[in-house]
């Protein structure tokens, strides 16, 4: 029964390769756009030295930490996550959370948006 599956499952993958490639592309895509609102709240709260392609290149691992299912929503675990992200480029860690409060509201806000066009 479950080989069954399993196999019927196999040839509907291999049938699908070409949607298998939107996804993965698309994958990308989200994740290029993750990092650029990391890069461009860093930006907005006064961190001007920090490398887009440092953000890009660890805004991957950032999502991945972040659904660890510790906290409802992430709560926490993001802002302990942008502390050690920028780290390199300041002593303070105040300014990293005030980051991650700047990309949780802006998350908030695109969430917010959405729901009234879905439900609009």
């Amino acid at each position: 029964m479950n080989l069954d599956r399993f196999l019927f499952s196999l040839t509907k993958l291999n049938e699908g390769r070409q949607k298998i490639g939107y996804y993965y592309l698309l994958s990308i895509v989200e994740k290029i756009f993750y990092g650029s609102v990391i890069y461009f709240s860093a930006r907005s709260v006064g961190i001007l030295d920090i490398s887009y392609l440092y953000i890009i290149s660890v805004a991957p691992l950032l999502a991945l930490l972040e659904r660890i299912p510790i906290s409802i929503s992430a709560i926490g675990i993001r802002e302990g996550l942008f502390v050690v992200l920028f780290l390199p480029y300041f002593d303070d860690p105040a300014i990293a959370v005030t980051v991650a409060l700047v990309f949780r509201c802006s998350d908030l806000v695109l969430t917010l948006l959405c729901m009234c066009f879905w439900i609009g």
